[in-house]
């Protein structure tokens, strides 16, 4: 057994070390640089100096930088010269880039950073700016709506993952106190938050599906489980009676979902979790 497991770790370092060394030879100006954050660096001088290095991994083709409420992420393909970014606003995805110049993505990282660019500017600077599908509708305010819209479309309720939680979404949707919470899906429960960025607040109780049954077990007799944010059952049945809880189960002083994380919350309202 033990010289199982040792040919395994001599497998998997022998292609670990051959990746690292096609990535150094891919990427000469990030190997220069020592860093993949370092040669982006190198690029912006001045406008360099108001961006922080949010989290830097031990390998150098990857970083995270920010600057006040907007993130960007940056890596590598293996397969080829190309850098791939990710942009963040508030805890939301709101765009990728993929590059094949260092120079395009530290363009990118200024004009997202530090100008602070609107998606549609960022867009037409930057025409490889791709931005996700609902990001224009976060960045107008309307994320809350947009993402039940989503929940409730024939697209959604039609994946396997999804649609276990239909009934409950479509109950949900009818109330007009957990309307106004951003709804996001966590594995078999349906979720809540004050905030319509990532991480969300866990401060609203939420639903799950107790076992998922066949795919055309009318709706009728799925059974839900509602749950407080600190994990005590508040009750089972059906779509109905669980939403009926989970309205009854809200913190009293809940109001409409806010763009930003659960941490941008907790700054602003002091004892929100």
């Amino acid at each position: 057994m033990n010289r199982l497991l040792d040919l395994t770790t001599i497998h998997f370092m022998s292609d670990y070390n051959e990746k690292t060394e096609r990535l150094k030879m891919l990427y000469p100006e990030i190997i220069s640089a020592g860093q993949l954050s370092h040669a982006i660096a190198q690029m912006l001088t001045t406008s360099w100096k108001s961006i922080e290095v949010s989290q830097e991994s031990e390998s150098p083709f990857w970083t995270s930088l920010r600057k006040n409420d907007r993130l960007m992420r940056a890596t590598v393909s293996t397969d080829e010269h190309m850098f791939i970014s990710d942009f963040w606003w508030r805890g939301t995805h709101a765009a990728t880039l993929k590059s094949s110049t260092l120079e395009q993505v530290a363009e990118a990282c200024r004009l997202w950073l530090v100008d602070s660019l609107t998606l549609q500017s960022m867009s037409l600077k930057i025409p490889d700016f791709k931005p996700t599908e609902m990001a224009y509708e976060f960045e107008a305010g309307r994320g809350v709506e947009a993402n039940w819209r989503y929940f409730l479309s024939p697209n959604a309720l039609t994946k396997p993952t999804l649609a276990p939680l239909g009934p409950l979404i479509r109950e949900a949707a009818k109330q007009p106190l957990l309307r106004q919470l951003f709804p996001y899906q966590s594995m078999n429960s349906l979720r809540f938050s004050r905030t319509t960025g990532h991480p969300y607040t866990n401060d609203c109780p939420w639903a799950e599906v107790i076992g998922i049954g066949s795919w055309d077990e009318p709706a009728n007799f799925r059974r839900y489980r509602a749950v407080g944010p600190d994990g005590t059952i508040l009750g089972e049945g059906t779509a109905r009676d669980v939403v009926g809880l989970l309205v009854k189960f809200l913190p009293v002083d809940v109001g409409p979902a806010v763009n930003g994380t659960a941490e941008d919350l907790k700054s602003r309202t002091p004892g929100t979790k």
